[in-house]
């Protein structure tokens, strides 16, 4: 999926992260690198690169197997909710992204 563009759905300041990409609610975001584990790499517009969790963006474009570009509405489901590893020395603390209703 890299190379893939999805939208930021709310701010992250990216501070609690030490390669933290901050971004407002509304940016576009080209993917870079999509391990499991619910953080991916991106760079935004402006040329600045780093780690954001996956749930804060909403998934809209994909290359499909012609090369071509694929529209997406939303997230892979893997990715909705990112991982918070505690017991680590520089743990790194994760709060769920506020979800509309349910």
């Amino acid at each position: 999926m890299s190379g893939a563009r999805c939208r930021t759905l709310y701010p992250f300041s990216g501070e609690r992260h030490g390669q933290g990409l901050r971004f407002a609610a509304g940016e576009l975001i080209t993917l870079l690198q999509v391990p499991d584990g619910g953080w991916w790499e991106g760079e935004k517009e402006d040329g600045l690169r780093g780690w954001f969790p996956a749930s804060y963006v909403q998934l809209l474009e994909v290359r499909d197997e012609a090369g071509g570009w694929e529209t997406r509405g939303s997230c892979p489901r893997r990715a909705r909710r990112p991982v918070a590893r505690t017991g680590d020395a520089g743990a790194i603390s994760v709060h769920r992204a506020p979800r509309g209703d349910r």
